[in-house]
């Protein structure tokens, strides 16, 4: 698509990063990076057979998109492939689900043991979130109010459909309730 896709590495800088798993299936533990890489190929191939690409140019053009706004919106959509298993760093999901001891190994600072069990998806949303919040308010000065308000809708609801990418699309306003909470008893 239009923007270029936010890499693995970009977001995990770190040499544990290659100690996070994804998956284990019939005694192949597959890392978070394989399988954010291979989630990405199948994206690729499914905004291809679907065509979706006019789809996402539709909404682009009515809500009237351009420059930078455009920009960040087609890599907002890309990175929802790219950060729908981010919270899969959840230190009790790696060791709850996927039997990782390597994460006790690993700097504390990179430790999140506790956070939401081992629940991994509204994690990811909110990973989601918290990356592109702040590239949206880099374009505050630059780009008009309204345009601003429509990135922060569609952050949020890209954020739900991470939020929700191992169940159904419920509520939406319920998804914003639960997700203030949360933020409130964090902060």
């Amino acid at each position: 698509m239009e923007g270029t896709m936010t890499k693995f590495k970009d977001i995990f800088s770190f040499q544990d990063k290659y100690k996070y798993l994804a998956h284990i299936k019939d005694n192949r533990k597959e890392t978070l990076q394989e399988h954010t890489e291979l989630a990405n190929k199948y994206f690729e191939k499914i905004v291809e057979y679907k065509n979706l690409k006019p789809f996402f140019e539709r909404i682009k053009n009515i809500l009237n998109l351009k420059n930078q706004e455009e920009e960040l919106y087609y890599k907002m959509i890309d990175d929802v492939v790219n950060f729908h298993d981010f919270g899969k760093v959840n230190s009790q999901f790696q060791i709850d689900k996927m039997l990782n001891e390597e994460i006790l190994k690993m700097e504390d600072k990179y430790n999140i043991l506790g956070v939401l069990g081992s629940d991994h998806s509204l994690l990811s949303a909110s990973m989601f979130i918290a990356y592109y919040f702040g590239k949206i308010t880099d374009l505050i000065e630059i780009v008009e109010t309204k345009k601003i308000v429509i990135l922060f809708e569609i952050l949020f609801a890209l954020s739900y459909v991470i939020s929700k990418h191992h169940g159904n699309l419920d509520s939406f306003e319920e998804y914003i309730e639960n997700y203030q909470e949360i933020m409130m008893k964090i902060f």
